[in-house]
């Protein structure tokens, strides 16, 4: 699986409708981004006033199985990125070597 997010800015944003999200190796849609203007929102407490950001961007991937809401472009692409590598690893066999750009790193403890 290899995910691409659609890189979007404010010319590109189509209302609230969902762009998809397209694995490369397949060519098949495997999720959607969604784009809003971002809000603030100012709640009254016992406590005082707390201001609540709401982000501008919301990716499903699989269904929606694996859903979160951003702020930037980068944090959509390295939430995909993540699923991207759990299912890869949860997918592979046992003896397929580990997926590209994946390293195995080893701690060596020094010798006293």
């Amino acid at each position: 699986m290899d995910i691409l997010v659609p890189r979007l800015d404010g010319r590109t944003r189509r209302g609230s409708l969902p762009h998809p999200i397209i694995d490369r190796e397949t060519g098949k849609e495997v999720g959607t981004l969604e784009c809003r203007q971002g809000m603030t929102s100012n709640n009254l407490h016992d406590h005082g006033r707390t201001i609540t950001r709401f982000h501008s961007r919301t990716i499903s991937l699989i269904d929606g199985k694996y859903r979160g809401s951003f702020e930037t472009h980068a944090e959509c692409v390295a939430f995909a990125k993540g699923v991207e590598a759990v299912i890869n690893r949860t997918l592979a066999p046992k003896d397929h070597p580990q997926p590209k750009g994946y390293e195995v790193w080893t701690v060596v403890e020094p010798s006293v």
